[in-house]
């Protein structure tokens, strides 16, 4: 619903740049530049969307007694799954635990890969862990047999809160405010630490 005028001032702008090329037939199509500029484009796109659907949630933790500043995203590196590294952001998201003392975070789903090191975490003197999860996966926990609750330690300062709704994403806010947040958008599942 643009005006005319608009779209050839664009499309003329596009054309010079080397981002399209007016056919023969005065139709518009991009250029090989163009189609990787988009591409580049994509999975920020992806992250933009991912953070908009965190506007839902923003009364569901204390992200101000955490110390989580969401500026600091715009500077943070971007790891995704890809069929050659499928466990790329589990591996990354397990190696900054084991480096941490104090946990902060929200868990979207119950995921053993996660138990062991959120354990070990615990077990270090001083440490403290807590975590919100939705209700049904706590349930999920529950219903594990391979799941021990008495694996973590009787005098470690661990909580773990349930939500009621559905979360979307995980954050962890961990020691001195490094932030390591997850999201899956339509099945592309990406984290920013």
């Amino acid at each position: 619903d643009v005006p005319q005028s608009t779209l050839n001032r664009n499309l003329t702008k596009l054309a010079e740049e080397g981002w399209a090329r007016e056919r023969t037939d005065r139709t518009y199509r991009l250029t090989a530049l163009g189609e990787f500029l988009i591409e580049q484009f994509r999975p920020m796109e992806d992250v933009m969307t991912v953070i908009g659907r965190l506007t839902e949630y923003p009364d569901s933790f204390p992200v101000g007694e955490w110390g989580f500043d969401v500026s600091r995203l715009a500077d943070a590196d971007y790891i995704s799954a890809a069929p050659n590294e499928p466990y790329a952001i589990i591996n990354r998201v397990r190696a900054v635990f084991e480096e941490s003392t104090t946990l902060h975070g929200i868990n979207p789903h119950y995921n053993p890969a996660y138990i062991d090191v959120t354990v070990r975490v615990a077990s270090k003197p001083d440490s403290e862990v807590v975590g919100l999860t939705p209700a049904h996966q706590m349930d999920l926990a529950v219903q594990d047999e391979s799941f021990d609750a008495s694996a973590f330690p009787e005098d470690a300062d661990v909580e773990f809160r349930v939500w009621e709704g559905d979360i979307d994403y995980g954050l962890a806010v961990i020691d001195e405010g490094k932030v390591l947040f997850t999201g899956d958008h339509d099945g592309v599942s990406g984290s920013v630490p």
